[in-house]
């Protein structure tokens, strides 16, 4: 495992002595880790990190990982401060990392937001629409709550599926739908028996999914059940297209969401919190339409990837050598 990780580095660290780089802007924890050390000793580069969530580093509390978690923690800290600038996408993060920050300059994006020209109502595939319509929606009086995300349990996908059988047992119009991928990798991954049970009770798991758009927008409710996000995309996709969220007071989620407003929030790890605030939103399609309503005017204001791009771009200035 430490050569593989190893030979990453100096595979990297060659390309960046190669390529002399002016800009290194590296996303994701290793990423961070190797691209700020490469960029630092090998170059003069401008070195930019985006810090895209804290995920597994902090979420999983295994004894037997808690050495890997330590000395990742301390390589992650330390090696940000090799860098120029850095990138939030929650206050949460930054103010974790603020603790341990003492040079870089630190800045909050709303994530890396979207084509909202392309990622839209209008520019959904009437004809995947009905083929999804036919396959999950038959009955035209049947709501759709929908949850994307890989299946690991660190995604919320028990309390979905448990949130679900009870509201399953309440009403007779409910279509729960998981779009999600598997992940092998994670030590939290949603096992292959527990994936035939969530079927077996009725969800429905669409798998590698090409047709986003159009799933969320037969969708009438979105739910991220989420324990930690750096910024969610799903939760953007579904604000784009103009759905009411449901998700966790977690890093993240709390951050796309004010709960009353566009949404509600509930405590993680609770599924009967979550059946909960999702009966409010099927007893209500008033809320229902207002907070999708707020979702659309929030998205347009914030999300336009146009204007982000630029934001980034903005830091990409190279200083004097």
């Amino acid at each position: 495992m430490l050569s593989k990780e190893w030979r990453a580095y100096l595979a990297l660290k060659h390309i960046i002595s190669k390529e002399n780089p002016g800009v290194i802007h590296n996303f994701t924890v290793k990423a961070n880790i190797y691209g700020s050390i490469a960029g630092k000793y090998n170059s003069h580069a401008k070195i930019i990190n985006t810090i895209n969530g804290l995920g597994q580093t902090f979420i999983d509390r295994r004894v037997k990982t808690f050495l890997v978690r330590t000395i990742t923690k301390i390589l992650w800290y330390w090696s940000i401060n090799l860098s120029n600038v850095v990138y939030f996408l929650n206050h949460d993060d930054e103010k974790l990392f603020k603790r341990f920050i003492r040079h870089p300059k630190t800045i909050i994006t709303p994530g890396h937001g979207i084509d909202l020209s392309d990622f839209s109502a209008s520019k959904i595939n009437n004809s995947k629409v009905k083929g999804l319509l036919n396959m999950l929606k038959p009955k035209r009086n049947e709501l759709v709550i929908t949850t994307m995300g890989r299946l690991i349990a660190q995604k919320g996908m028990i309390e979905f599926w448990q949130a679900a059988k009870l509201l399953k047992q309440q009403y007779d119009n409910l279509v729960f739908v998981i779009v999600g991928l598997k992940d092998n990798q994670n030590p939290s991954m949603i096992s292959n028996s527990v994936i035939k049970e969530i079927e077996k009770d009725g969800i429905k798991i669409l798998w590698n999914r090409d047709d986003v758009k159009e799933i969320l927008s037969i969708s009438d409710i979105f739910v991220l059940p989420s324990y930690r996000e750096g910024l969610p995309q799903s939760i953007i996709e579904a604000q784009t297209m103009g759905l009411p969220i449901v998700t966790t007071n977690v890093p993240g989620c709390r951050e796309r969401v004010k709960s009353g407003y566009n949404g509600l929030i509930v405590p993680k790890e609770d599924y009967l919190a979550l059946a909960k605030a999702n009966k409010k939103l099927i007893d209500s399609p008033g809320k229902r339409q207002l907070f999708a309503a707020r979702n659309l005017m929030i998205s347009k204001k914030i999300y336009d990837q146009g204007k982000i791009v630029k934001l980034i771009i903005k830091e990409y200035r190279i200083y004097p050598k």
